[in-house]
């Protein structure tokens, strides 16, 4: 079983604020967990969502490209 990093460890861990982040949910680029109340992301989604980044996707972009 993969860790789980909360919305904020993520967020800090990749230097992106919380609506990015939520950009990012709505999207469909980042993928999330709910357990409770508590929004957490696993290793395995935040790797797939650094290798798309990586790969040219755009972080904080909707699909139009409006920030």
């Amino acid at each position: 079983m993969s860790k789980l990093k909360s919305r904020k460890q993520f967020c800090d861990d990749n230097a992106i604020r919380f609506t990015t982040f939520h950009k990012e949910v709505n999207t469909g680029r980042l993928k999330i967990l709910k357990i409770g109340r508590k929004t957490v992301v696993s290793e395995e989604d935040e790797a797939r969502w650094r290798e798309t980044i990586a790969r040219g996707g755009a972080v904080g972009l909707d699909r139009s490209g409006a920030v």
